[in-house]
């Protein structure tokens, strides 16, 4: 699968960084969303919440994936592949594309929600961090 959106990396200024790069994912959570939980390096967790359909390559097997739409929750079996991987890099466009780049060269690419009626993820963790993909796309940002 080949997705020319993957070179996204945003500047602080256009968009956000999410502060995840070298951390590894220690969970994977299914429910009405596919959620991954990292751990930094200083031991702080992050949350990325994806609520929205998203594109993925990890370890040779792409897909998409609408997590609030499967009949079959074993449809995200090959998402699950992300787990300890470890983030190389994660940013968010201000239109809210967002790209997360793996050290293995795997990446997730999650868009914001085309009907806009979805906040497609949601990134929290840290101190306090919260940054929300509303449904127009845009970021709303607590630091």
């Amino acid at each position: 699968m080949v997705n020319e959106n993957v070179a996204v990396e945003p500047t602080r200024e256009e968009g956000y960084i999410m502060p995840i790069a070298g951390a590894t994912v220690t969970q994977c959570r299914i429910d009405f969303a596919f959620t991954l939980i990292f751990r930094a390096a200083n031991d702080d967790i992050y949350e990325l919440r994806i609520q929205c359909p998203f594109t993925f390559e990890i370890d040779g097997n792409a897909g998409e994936l609408d997590p609030g739409n499967w009949s079959d929750p074993c449809e995200m079996g090959l998402a699950l592949k992300i787990f300890n991987q470890v983030v190389d890099s994660a940013a968010a466009t201000p239109k809210g594309l967002l790209a997360v780049r793996l050290r293995t060269g795997g990446w997730l690419m999650i868009h914001p929600d085309a009907e806009h009626l979805y906040e497609a993820w949601v990134f929290s963790g840290g101190e306090r961090t919260l940054v929300v993909c509303n449904p127009d796309g845009e970021l709303a940002i607590w630091t």
